[in-house]
């Protein structure tokens, strides 16, 4: 039986196996197989090999074209940010939600909630469990006007918004903003060459663009599908 998953990146144990099973993940980085994420996954493969499971990764530069292929079978396995795996798992997937985690503190109680025993069958909905979840920061928002320090300023800015993340799209069209169709690989540009006035990033992004106050938390998640 392989387990073909989702996984956020946080690292949850598997039981030992009697023979080594070959486990195929599709593994979402921006830069590719010399990004953080995908070295990440690597120390976690080598680190399954233990409890026999062998992962043959595969590394994406666009989290779209990786989430397809995991949906089509060509993988048994996705590591992505739990904004594109929301729909495996819907409950991991609200972590990020926008306003869901204000602090590092509340993150921190989270995920060690979740890290229990007791909170397995959560990790699990239909076909698909959550193998782990790790947090990629404080989410700020970037804004082309340093002026820009509250909300009610928004409006009738434009704003390069994730199409797939809904709670983010009420979240704009609530400050009277305009949404701004985006994905994950193109939003930076967007927002670099003008075509949008704000837009919002983990924190790493900060050494890029200047910022303002955290609004949400994000989380990467692996998950896996099983399949008898």
């Amino acid at each position: 039986m392989i387990r073909k998953s989702l996984a956020a990146l946080s690292f949850a144990a598997v039981a030992p196996m009697a023979a080594a099973q070959s486990v195929t993940m599709c593994v979402f980085d921006v830069i590719g197989a010399n990004g953080d994420m995908y070295n990440m996954v690597k120390d976690y493969a080598l680190e399954m090999k233990a409890h026999g499971v062998d992962f043959e990764l595969r590394p994406y530069t666009d989290e779209g074209v990786a989430v397809g292929d995991f949906n089509s079978g060509q993988c048994d396995a996705v590591a992505a940010t739990d904004l594109r795996t929301r729909p495996f798992n819907r409950f991991t997937g609200s972590i990020s939600a926008v306003g869901a985690i204000p602090t590092y503190d509340d993150l921190k109680t989270t995920l060690a909630t979740l890290a229990q025993a007791k909170a397995a069958p959560l990790m699990k909905q239909g076909d698909y469990e959550v193998l782990g979840i790790v947090p990629a920061g404080a989410g700020y928002l970037f804004v082309n006007d340093r002026s820009i320090d509250t909300a009610g300023e928004l409006a009738g800015k434009r704003m390069a918004t994730l199409d797939y993340q809904k709670d983010a799209i009420h979240m704009v069209n609530h400050v009277k903003a305009t949404v701004v169709p985006s994905d994950i690989t193109n939003f930076a540009g967007k927002f670099n060459n003008g075509s949008v006035d704000t837009a919002y990033a983990p924190a790493f992004a900060t050494k890029l663009w200047n910022s303002t106050r955290a609004l949400v938390k994000t989380v990467a998640s692996l998950i896996i599908r099983w399949r008898n």
